[in-house]
This record gives structure tokens, sequence and C-alpha cells, in this order.
């Protein structure tokens, strides 16, 4: 009675085909496998070397700027020592210059001016060939001088102006009583030329900025929302982002004794584009491997089945009784093969013997059926004729 139940057969599949599947999977698992941590580790080390890198090098490079900025920093130091050890008004003449402001850019061809104001706002003193127009109103409101009395304790910097200068302002309290505020412009162009020199790659750029992120100074023209946004969201340390398909490294850290922050960006492109080389580089190699590999599983297979599809042949010549037959073609292979063929030979020559015998036997039977017959017929036959 049929339920409707299928009866579930075993497929099996040809020798060839098992040992050919079967090498090819486990081939291509062992070189996926090789591939995938052989990229990782690849990439994972040449992204950390490079890191460290970009990191050794930008770390050199905010050194560069605050052993620039500590130069600064002692000259404004040194002026408002000068300015406590000495009483002013007896060396500065009537045109408002100081010696000593003009010994001072000589030490340093970075400063522009040196002048010194009164706490009302009214020059003070001067170098010699600084000559200044700014009316005291104009003194009153600029964010220099704003900047000085409002944190007396520390060195006031602006951002960088149109002409690569900065000026740096201080509040400075004498001895006496009297109260000053010191300005010296400087020129960038030093650092200019550092960040200039510096290797960031295609694209590459150093952004400086106060605490409320307005921008200090720029290498570029316009900067892109995303880098914005990537240096506010980190506020120091290290990251990656995209801008107009190229992959920067940025580096944000802080320099000291300014309140400012410098973010590094490395164009990251010559790794990327490295590991995409390495990935079809590598995905070729893996590919040619493969198809040599599976040809070579192919002969392969092809030498172990081939003598046992002939060998089968052979077999199927016995269903003819065709043993002379079966027995004449040598087969080639491996010693197995040629065991089993040996052996399989030597089966088909004990049944060919053993027929020939079983002929010979039933031959001999039906001879002695026969004779037998013809014994028991003959005294009949006498006795009727008789």
């Amino acid at each position: 009675m049929n339920l409707g139940k299928t009866k579930k057969t075993n497929r099996h599949f040809a020798l060839k085909t098992e040992l050919f599947v079967t090498t090819f999977i486990l081939m291509l698992l062992f070189v996926a496998g090789l591939f995938t941590s052989f990229m990782a580790v690849y990439f994972s080390s040449t992204e950390e070397v490079y890191r460290d890198q970009v990191a050794s090098t930008s770390e050199e490079t905010i050194n560069n700027f605050e052993i620039y900025i500590d130069n600064v920093i002692n000259i404004s130091n040194l002026v408002e020592k000068k300015v406590n050890s000495i009483s002013l008004s007896s060396e500065i003449k009537e045109d408002k210059s100081y010696l000593y402001f003009d010994e001072l850019m000589d030490f340093s061809n970075e400063i522009r001016f040196v002048s010194l104001y009164k706490e009302s706002g009214e020059l003070f003193a001067k170098n010699t060939y600084y000559h200044s127009s700014e009316s005291l109103e104009s003194v009153l409101s600029s964010k220099w001088f704003k900047n000085a009395k409002n944190e007396p304790l520390v060195n006031s910097f602006s951002k960088i102006e149109e002409g690569n200068y900065f000026t740096l302002s201080k509040f400075i309290k004498t001895n006496e009583g009297d109260n000053y505020v010191l300005r010296i412009q400087y020129s960038f162009d030093k650092v200019i030329s550092l960040i200039k020199g510096s290797n960031l790659g295609e694209g590459g750029h150093v952004l400086i900025y106060d605490k409320n992120y307005d921008m200090v100074y720029s290498s570029i023209p316009k900067i892109d929302e995303k880098e914005i946004s990537s240096i506010k969201n980190m506020v120091i340390g290290q990251t990656t982002f995209s801008i107009n398909d190229s992959t920067y490294y940025l580096y944000v850290s802080t320099i000291q004794n300014t309140g400012w922050r410098v973010a590094i960006a490395n164009n990251f492109d010559a790794i990327v584009n490295a590991k995409e080389s390495i990935i079809i580089i590598f995905s070729v190699e893996c590919v040619s491997f493969i198809v040599v590999f599976l040809l070579l599983i192919y002969l392969i297979t092809n030498q172990i089945t081939k003598p046992l599809v002939a060998l089968e042949k052979e077999m199927a010549k016995v269903e003819s009784f065709d043993f002379k037959e079966a027995t004449k073609e040598k087969i080639r292979g491996t010693k197995e093969v040629i065991s089993l063929n040996q052996s399989y030979i030597k089966m088909l020559k004990r049944i060919q013997e053993l027929a020939a015998r079983l002929i010979e036997e039933e031959k001999e039977q039906n001879k002695a059926e026969l004779l037998a017959l013809q014994n028991q017929i003959n005294p009949h036959f006498l006795y009727n004729t008789l």
C-alpha cells in the first residue's frame, strides 16, 4: 500500500568528482583563511606603523610650535623684568622710542615692532622705527588691549592676521604701582615655512584654533565642515575622516601657554591606495593559484580514476564470458590499482580454469549417461530382434 512516502535514496558520486570537489573546498577554505589572516595582519601592522609615524611627525611639528611660542613668551617676560628693574621715564626719548626695544628686535628677526601702552591706552614707549597712527579710542577698543587687561596673568595671542603676523599682548604691573600693556607683533612666516616643509601629502594641512573653535590660522583657504565636526567631537587625539574621495589622518593636540589647539591633517590616500593595490595583486595571485591547483587536482584525480574506469570496462567483458579478452589488456596506474588488476586477472584465470573443468566434467558426465543408456538399450534391442 502506497502511503505517499517516497523512498529516500542515497546519491552516489563518482570517485573523481568526490576527490575533486572535496580537495577544491579544502583548498578554497585554506586560501580564504590565508587571505583573510594575511590582510588583517598586514593592514593592521601597516596602519599602526603609519599612525606611529604620523603621530611622531605631528608631535615634532607641535614641539617646533611650542619652542617658537616659548621664545615669544620669554621675550615678553624679559620686557616685564626690564620694566620692573628701571625707571622707564629716564630712558625713553622724546619721540617715545626706547633703545631696549630696538635691541629686542635685533635679537629676534620675527619681531615686527614692540610698543608699551599705559593702562589708559596712551602710547608710552616703542621701538625707534615704529610709527603708530592709532587713536586712543582704537587702542582701547582693540582685542589685544582688552584681552591683556581682562586676563592679566597670562599672555594673550591674537589670531594670525592677513600678512601672516600675530600680536602678543601682556598686562604688566610694576613695583611702583604703574600698569602697562605690552604689545609685540610677530611675523608668522617662520612657522608657515615649517608647515610647508612638513610632508603631509596631497591636500594635507594644518589648522590652529582657540578654545572656542575660532580659527587662528589655516594653511588651506577653505575648511570643510566634516573636519570641523571631527575636531569638535574628538577634542584631542587621533582619528580619520574623508573629504572629496580623499581620506585624512587627523592628529589634534594643544600648544602650551597659548590656549590654542593644532590639528594636523595627513593625507591617508597613500595607505588606502596601497591597500587596494595589495588586495588586487593578492587576489589575482590567489585566483591564479586556485586555477593552477584545480588543474593539478584534475590531472591527479584523472590519473587515479582512469585506471579504475579501464578496470571497470575490463570487468564488463566478463558478462559475455570473454575471459581471454578480459585478461589481455594491461592496466596502468598506481601500485594499488596494478595490484588490484593482477588479483582480478588471477581471479579470471581461476574462474576460466574452473569453468573449463566444469565443462569437461559435464562432457564426461554426458558421455557416461549416454553410455549407460546405450547399455540399457542394447539387451532389449537384441531380445526384440530374436
